[in-house]
């Protein structure tokens, strides 16, 4: 079987991509980058059995709308006529950003960000119906993310300032999950004949505290005005909406401790 990687250069494309040539019943994994040479992908589209649509602009502050649109919306649409044109499935990296502060559906957050994403789901749902699967990622943390700087996970974050954060106050939670996981994720939806869209998260969500308490980091909070208006206080995957018969392997402790031996490695 021949599969087609977007953004494999990137954080989970980068694990997925890795994970996919240990399979033994992965012949070729193709890839592409920009800059986008359309007749090439359209010719790995025409090869692969499954797509990964992996590839995005992931920062979540970039307020460059026609930038975002561009390559988050306007890729995923060509890509995805491609793979109706070919009859393929795709797997396509969505993001809990879909939600709104809440957690609801209808209306994403209000980033340049997530209204690509979820304009871009919306579209592959609709024309590509079972054969496309939106993953819906929460807060992924795991190997490969070191060169994100800024949006790095808060995990790498305070693992990189051992002295101590500052945390905001009032306790924010998230919904921390391990990229393995993730990819795990996204190798089941591949081989599955559902289609629709799925939250891949822990479904604990957790305070940034444990965090400096499982890495040992002392921790103290900013002033509560120093928190942004704008500031996600809390996010939660729904179990319910989890790929049928997929859950998290790691929990944030476990998670933390396997991050942590890569880290302690190769930094």
């Amino acid at each position: 079987m021949n599969v087609l990687v977007t953004g494999h250069m990137g954080f989970v494309g980068q694990n997925l991509y890795e994970h996919l040539q240990t399979l033994e019943n992965i012949d070729t994994v193709y890839t592409t980058d920009v800059p986008w040479n359309w007749e090439d992908i359209e010719e790995k589209v025409k090869k692969a059995s499954i797509i990964f649509h992996q590839g995005a602009i992931t920062d979540t502050l970039n307020t460059n709308l026609h930038e975002m649109m561009e390559h988050n919306y306007n890729f995923s649409v060509k890509l995805f006529d491609l793979v109706y044109k070919y009859r393929k499935r795709v797997i396509f990296a969505s993001s809990a950003g879909c939600y709104d502060k809440e957690g609801k559906e209808g209306s994403p957050l209000a980033t340049s960000y997530a209204w690509s994403k979820y304009a871009a789901e919306k579209y592959g749902r609709i024309l590509l119906k079972n054969q496309f699967v939106g993953l819906r990622y929460f807060n992924v943390y795991g190997p490969h993310e070191e060169h994100k700087g800024k949006m790095a996970s808060m995990i790498y974050q305070i693992y990189k300032n051992k002295s101590g954060v500052k945390l905001f106050p009032c306790s924010p939670q998230r919904d921390f999950v391990y990229v393995k996981d993730v990819v795990r994720a996204n190798i089941h939806a591949a081989f599955s004949d559902m289609g629709g869209v799925f939250d891949v998260g822990s479904g604990t969500p957790r305070l940034f505290e444990d965090i400096c308490d499982i890495m040992n980091i002392p921790w103290s909070y900013y002033k509560e005005e120093e928190v942004p208006s704008f500031y996600q206080n809390f996010t939660q995957a729904d179990s319910n909406k989890f790929f049928r018969n997929w859950g998290p392997h790691f929990t944030l402790e476990t998670g933390i401790k396997d991050y942590m031996e890569y880290l302690n490695e190769t930094t």
